[in-house]
């Protein structure tokens, strides 16, 4: 998926309009957008086989302005405690699947609240500290981790999810519930949600 989301970037980097078709082979250790699209995601060459007889699908493109830079996503794109958990596990992927837990650990003790503000389609405009946003366009975070029971990768939304400034505590119980990959996280007191267009 990291691969996949710097495509996207570069390409959306284009001055021209030419269409490019994107063809992701599952082979990293997440690999949500192979999960999306229903592709193997344990054999590369199985993968390989699905992507060339498989027929082109379009798919849902988010975009966050932070200042004077702008993001593309196609799974999901994270701020705050998410992307630094993000960011420590791949310094560390001589751990293994196991750089997930430990970079959660580790950024739940270093990463606290950041202002920020939040504006939405319609005029909604949240100004606040946060510890965590995730913009996401499918249902899985991870391998077989149901994160957003109801998001499709195509049909026209995404998921914004946030937690308003949150102690220590709060944010590793709603770290807990997510990790538990039923979407029942979604039902937490501290968790706001709202789907916007693509």
């Amino acid at each position: 998926d990291g691969t996949l989301f710097e495509v996207v970037n570069g390409l959306l980097t284009r001055d021209d309009e030419q269409r490019v078709v994107v063809a992701p082979v599952p082979g990293g250790s997440s690999n949500y957008m192979g999960q999306a699209l229903d592709l193997p995601i344990d054999d590369g060459e199985a993968a390989a086989r699905a992507v060339v007889a498989g027929e082109i699908r379009h798919v849902d493109l988010g975009r966050v302005r932070s200042g004077e830079r702008t993001v593309h996503g196609l799974c999901a794109l994270s701020w705050g405690y998410v992307e630094e958990l993000a960011a420590c596990a791949e310094r560390n992927r001589w751990m293994g699947l196991q750089r997930y837990t430990a970079a959660g650990l580790h950024e739940l003790w270093r990463t606290g609240p950041r202002p920020a503000k939040l504006t939405f389609e319609g005029g909604e405009r949240i100004d606040d500290r946060f510890s965590l946003l995730l913009c996401v366009n499918t249902e899985y975070m991870g391998r077989d981790s149901v994160l957003l029971p109801d998001a499709r990768i195509d049909d026209g939304y995404w998921d914004v999810i946030f937690c308003r400034a949150l102690g220590k505590i709060h944010l590793a119980e709603v770290m807990a519930r997510m990790s538990k990959g039923d979407g029942s996280w979604l039902q937490s007191e501290h968790v706001e949600h709202r789907r916007v267009k693509s």
